[in-house]
């Protein structure tokens, strides 16, 4: 049998355009006014303004006025989170969930800082260039404050399980040099969480050769053939009761992913390329090799969003790499769905924490993202081979 696992590369490009009329700035007032239609509309009650936090006070606080804001991220009391944009143009609801609330500070995942990092390098790449909103955007922000009970927008969710990097999915990995356990990194994370989704391979082969990064944590050979137990696992482990064999069960598939991918092992981050890893998958754990590389540089933003869509939709989640510019160090997660307003929905493999509906592109012209997908022929990029493992 042998399976496809799509990919995307998130990269950044930008575009100077002549001065003129500006954007106008959100101030903290209006976002969350929009925050509260927001819920409204969706048929969630906020009960009052009160039950809205907004999450990124403190760098708000920080700065002088609305025009040095990015985006304001209020929590729901009840549950559920948004992001509202700062400036008119841009999407009004950058993100949302109605069921998961925003991580921030050190429970915010590295993958996360990095999409916000680049809500933010949008955002002022827009004002800088002094270009004024679209009439497109000027009416999202209109319906975003229209009272409407629309209800939650029509999504897909293919529900990949809700894992992290910490206990107990890092009971393999090795000890730094100080004998202080470190994690699995976010590559292997997601990469496992796409796997456990299709409960393939039932058993990896060959050996995957041993190896040594640069902080001097030595990785050994690993063999592979040991069978990997898909109905021990479970969804989520955090604040769940779950056994020994269960824990002992992700564990082990998230180390060889981890050691496929030849991780640099660390106990605050753990580093690995999934164009490492990506290929081994077919060389050790019989997925397809038929992988070609699309550039969203050269289709248009319809054609790209179409492609995530169509995967999603088809029943198939999708691994996708960030690297977001100025200092970004580039992180995977997993797109497991869609709404009907163009967000996608990311699984940031931090125990289901800021899980949600996000844009990835939040403005028109040349500031939005540039991707690479890696996409398998569509008539055997999930056939099953038959073959001897």
């Amino acid at each position: 049998m042998k399976k496809g696992i799509i990919i995307i590369i998130l990269g950044v490009l930008t575009a100077i355009l002549p001065l003129s009329l500006s954007a106008e700035d959100i101030t903290l007032g209006k976002a969350r006014a929009t925050a509260e239609m927001f819920f409204s509309n969706c048929g969630v009650s906020t009960r009052s303004g009160s039950s809205l936090t907004l999450v990124n006070a403190d760098e708000i606080a920080a700065t002088r006025s609305a025009s040095e804001a990015y985006y304001y991220i209020f929590n729901r009391k009840e549950g559920g989170f948004v992001i509202i944009s700062a400036m008119d143009a841009a999407i009004p609801v950058l993100a949302y969930s109605l069921e998961h609330s925003f991580s921030i500070d050190e429970d915010m995942p590295e993958n996360l800082r990095d999409m916000l990092a680049l809500y933010r390098y949008q955002i002022k790449a827009r004002r800088n260039s002094g270009e004024k909103a679209t009439d497109e955007e000027l009416k999202l922000w209109k319906i975003a404050n229209t009272a409407t009970r629309a209800g939650i927008p029509d999504a897909v969710d293919l529900q990949t399980p809700d894992w992290g990097q910490t206990a107990p999915y890092n009971r393999l990995c090795p000890l730094d040099t100080s004998g202080n356990k470190t994690i699995t990194g976010c590559t292997a994370t997601a990469i496992s969480e796409v796997m456990y989704f299709h409960k393939w391979p039932k058993a990896g082969h060959g050996t995957l050769p041993s190896y040594t990064k640069d902080n001097n944590i030595v990785i050994p050979e690993l063999t592979l053939g040991h069978e990997y137990q898909w109905d021990k696992m479970i969804p989520k482990y955090k604040n769940a009761v779950y056994t020994d064999e269960q824990a002992d069960a992700v564990a082990r598939l998230m180390y060889d992913v981890g050691v496929m991918c030849q991780a640099k092992y660390g106990v605050s981050a753990t580093s690995a390329s999934s164009a490492t890893g990506v290929p081994r998958l077919a060389e050790y754990f019989y997925y397809d090799k038929a992988i070609t590389k699309e550039y969203h540089t050269y289709l248009t933003d319809d054609t790209w969003k179409d492609i995530v869509r169509n995967e999603v939709g088809s029943g198939r989640p999708m691994l996708m790499f960030s690297n977001i510019p100025a200092g970004g160090s580039g992180h995977n997660f997993v797109i497991d769905g869609y709404d009907a307003e163009g967000r996608f929905l990311v699984n940031w493999g931090w125990h289901g924490g800021s899980n949600g509906y996000y844009y990835v592109g939040a403005f028109h012209g040349g500031y939005n993202v540039g991707q690479i997908a890696y996409i398998g022929d569509a008539d055997n990029l999930y056939r099953r081979h038959h073959r001897r493992m």
